[in-house]
């Protein structure tokens, strides 16, 4: 069995911002749905989201896989805002953002696993970069008191092959269950599995349940697609056939944290 990683090779601020926060309820799905963006270049595409220090709401960080900005080529990328007009339609902003300066990388990767935070940076003018609370990230205290454990409902939110849920550029949600067990303490199983067929551009999808009151919680970030390599051998030819199983490796959002808290304070 192996692991596959979930990118497609390829051809601010504020907590949720007040038109967003304005419209929909804090126990809203729509409330991780603002937050996640499409992030791609010429050798990447992928899925990301915002998060911002409890104390620093106009300062939102970019969290996805580390592979994500890893594979991608030269200095910049793309993350795909949106805005919404005062005639209710949403326009599209394709906002471009350094991913490193004279070869040397600007997101900052966890020693362990795979995940990236970079600090957005420059916010563009009039585009709102809804961004989710640190606080609503993850850990093993937070999970045995939501009670969540295999065979619970959770969501995803991303770009499966690349594609958008419209041309605005909004993410797809996709629903899975926990597939396996223990999910906690997260030292101990830094992992785990849901039940989701996923694609290429998944990478960076952000897991959440959506609790009875209060706001989602973001228990992980999805890295990887589980799989049967199959060697079939013939007279004169031979090959490989790759068989997807259906599962997703997620990290816990623990490690969103710790990433986050490397970043220089004045950064971030």
């Amino acid at each position: 069995m192996k692991l596959t990683f979930l990118i497609c090779s390829a051809l601010t601020a504020l907590a949720l911002c007040k038109a967003i926060a304005g419209e929909h309820s804090p126990g809203n799905a729509e409330q991780v749905l603002h937050s996640t963006f499409k992030l791609f270049n010429s050798g990447s595409t992928a899925t990301c989201f915002l998060v911002h220090r409890e104390d620093s709401p106009d300062k939102p960080i970019i969290i996805s896989a580390a592979h994500v900005f890893e594979k991608m080529k030269g200095d910049t990328a793309i993350i795909v805002l949106r805005k919404k007009e005062a005639t209710g339609q949403y326009k599209r902003h394709d906002h471009e953002i350094r991913i490193r300066s004279k070869n040397k990388t600007l997101w900052t990767r966890h020693p362990e696993h795979d995940i990236a935070a970079l600090p957005l940076g420059r916010i563009p003018e009039e585009v709102p970069c809804p961004s989710i609370a640190s606080s609503l990230l993850s850990n093993t205290q937070k999970l045995k008191k939501s009670g969540v454990t295999i065979c619970e409902s959770v969501f995803v939110l991303c770009y499966p092959e690349r594609t958008e849920a419209n041309s605005i550029g909004f993410p797809i949600a996709r629903h899975a269950t926990i597939a396996s067990f223990p999910i906690t303490p997260v030292k101990h199983y830094p992992s785990f599995m849901i039940d989701f067929n996923t694609f290429g551009g998944d990478s960076g999808g952000p897991v959440f349940i959506k609790r009875a009151s209060g706001s989602p919680l973001i228990i992980g970030i999805a890295t990887a697609q589980y799989r049967y390599d199959e060697t079939i051998k013939m007279l004169n030819e031979e090959r490989s056939v790759h068989h997807p199983l259906g599962l997703s490796k997620i990290l816990h959002g623990q490690f969103i944290t710790d990433t986050i808290a490397m970043l220089p304070l004045k950064e971030s």
